[in-house]
């Protein structure tokens, strides 16, 4: 029996990673956060149970939490689903690691888990970046390569969708743009970054997204990462969004916050523009990944009306992958079958994953396309 802690389960992450985690006898799990009376509803029901004490998010992130010290010693895995994960991940980690407790994020940017790195014990172990973006989109790209004989010409990718929105997540988003800011607007051609305007960029494409989807190129670490590592010279990341309100709400929140966390006005704004986008409208979220080689293509293909969902099944899929790994911090990518993740997510309702031969714009054999965002 494996015993795990769960942190931020009233999250829309964590509820679906709890979810994942209470179907595996396997697993005994224990719940923390940081209201006892929600800890104990979402307990009801469930194999799980709650944390004798609540967790002290404040004193987290400023590195002295004693209560969480405690609870790690009763765990052989932390999962930590709380957010904005460049909060408080870093902190949790440490002090899982340094209790010989196996660690699973669904989060951590790069700058994050080089630091974690740094301050890790020789023997801890960690699985990081274990959503969807990134660490799906990572083993994605590996995927189509390897379906091709595990080298690439060219590697592109549209992923994103219509969502709902969580403060977290706006929080998230916010803090991405300021890291991963080198990136933005940037593509990789004949082997160089080369900066694109936005009518430059590849538009989402049909059938696989409505009309009314925008495309943004953006070329982070991950990306780069998997397409040295299969050879591509060409190489597009391109997300995708679908709320013309929300996409304004939020360039008026940038321009309002300057290196400050959003204020709950600000973020109120945001999530409002978010539903009213949804308004009459079903969400979807899709994930299309191309890899070429000598005249040949492979695309990759997640749809899924919940992309919170998605993610808490990675991490609570992670959380039985993480101890058999050997001490490190490890991303997503990195793992050593991407297809046991993408055969395991097939048969999560609400989602399709499918490998296909042909590029993503011109694969065929579908079904359910998209129309006008509805899935």
């Amino acid at each position: 029996m494996t015993r795990v802690l769960l942190v931020g389960a009233t999250g829309a992450v964590g509820r679906a990673c709890l979810a994942a985690l209470a179907a595996d006898s396997r697993l005994a799990i224990t719940v923390a956060g940081r209201d006892p009376r929600r800890v104990v509803e979402f307990c009801a029901g469930t194999s799980a149970r709650p944390a004798p004490q609540q967790i002290d998010l404040a004193a987290l992130a400023a590195g002295h939490d004693p209560g969480m010290t405690e609870l790690v010693r009763t765990a052989d895995v932390v999962v930590n689903c709380a957010g904005p994960s460049h909060r408080y991940s870093v902190a949790l980690a440490e002090i899982a690691l340094r209790g010989h407790s196996a660690y699973v994020d669904p989060g951590l940017d790069e700058p994050q888990r080089q630091r974690l790195r740094r301050i890790a014990p020789p023997d801890g172990v960690a699985l990081v970046q274990a959503g969807i973006q990134p660490g799906l989109s990572g083993l994605a790209l590996r995927i189509v390569a390897d379906r091709l004989g595990g080298r690439a010409d060219a590697l592109i990718a549209w992923c994103g969708g219509l969502q709902p929105l969580t403060r977290a997540a706006v929080d998230e988003y916010l803090d991405s743009i300021t890291v991963g800011s080198g990136g933005a607007s940037t593509v990789r051609r004949a082997g160089g970054r080369v900066r694109v305007r936005p009518h430059e960029v590849s538009p989402a494409p049909a059938p696989w997204f409505p009309d009314t989807a925008r495309s943004h190129a953006h070329l982070d670490v991950e990306t780069e990462d998997l397409a040295d590592a299969v050879g591509a010279h060409d190489v597009e990341w391109v997300n995708v969004t679908d709320g013309e309100r929300t996409v304004r709400a939020i360039q008026d929140l940038q321009i309002s916050v300057s290196g400050e966390p959003p204020s709950e006005t600000s973020v109120d704004a945001v999530l409002a523009a978010a539903e009213l986008d949804l308004f009459g409208r079903d969400p979807y979220f899709t994930l299309l990944a191309t890899a070429r080689s000598s005249g040949k293509a492979a695309t990759f293909l997640l749809r899924t009306r919940d992309s919170y969902a998605v993610t808490g099944a990675i991490a609570a899929w992670a959380t039985r992958v993480v101890t058999t790994l050997p001490a490190g911090i490890h991303p997503l990518r990195s793992i050593p079958d991407p297809r046991a993740l993408s055969d395991d997510l097939a048969g999560l309702a609400g989602t399709e994953v499918r490998v296909l031969d042909g590029a993503g714009g011109a694969v065929t054999g579908h079904r359910d396309l998209v129309e006008e965002g509805v899935l």
